[in-house]
């Protein structure tokens, strides 16, 4: 049996939901979509000309947006539960910060501080919980979703219905 085989329904609806905030949060902020998955391994890939690995261009307007889509699984948590807290956010934290410090690394002011929470709080402002949920359902049926299938969800249209 697989580790997302034995996990229980809660943890998997709270894994659905986190990944779903960062499915919406690419949507709304425009930032293309290759996939979002949940399952053993859940996963978001952006399309490679917004994949993290060739990302650091030193645009501080995408790399917001960007560090908006990483925070956006917490976001989606605190929208529904309250609070954020699952396994996702600490690879989600080392990524809004490293483009932080990517993007700040000439500012002698700077401290290094950790701004994870402050990408939350702006992400949390444009995700809404109804489409989080329509993502997260979607995801719970299907397990994975296209950046197509994402845009069809909440269009409105689920695919194959």
């Amino acid at each position: 049996m697989s580790t997302w085989e034995s996990a229980s329904a809660d943890l998997k609806r709270e894994i659905a939901v986190h990944e779903a905030g960062h499915a919406v949060a690419a949507r709304e902020l425009d930032v293309a979509l290759a996939y979002v998955r949940i399952g053993d391994g859940p996963e978001l890939k952006l399309t490679r000309e917004w994949d993290e690995d060739y990302f650091f261009m030193m645009d501080v307007g995408r790399d917001q947006q960007l560090q908006m889509v990483f925070a956006g699984g917490a976001g989606a948590e605190v929208i529904v539960f309250g609070a954020y807290g699952s396994a996702g956010i600490t690879d989600d934290r080392r990524i809004v910060n490293q483009i932080e410090e990517l993007n700040r690394q000439d500012d002698d002011d700077w401290a290094g501080e950790d701004v994870f929470d402050v990408y939350v709080a702006r992400v949390a402002r444009i995700l809404s919980r109804e489409k989080i949920f329509v993502v997260s359902d979607a995801l719970m049926e299907k397990s994975y979703l296209t950046g197509g299938e994402v845009e069809n969800v909440l269009s409105g249209h689920f695919p194959g219905s």
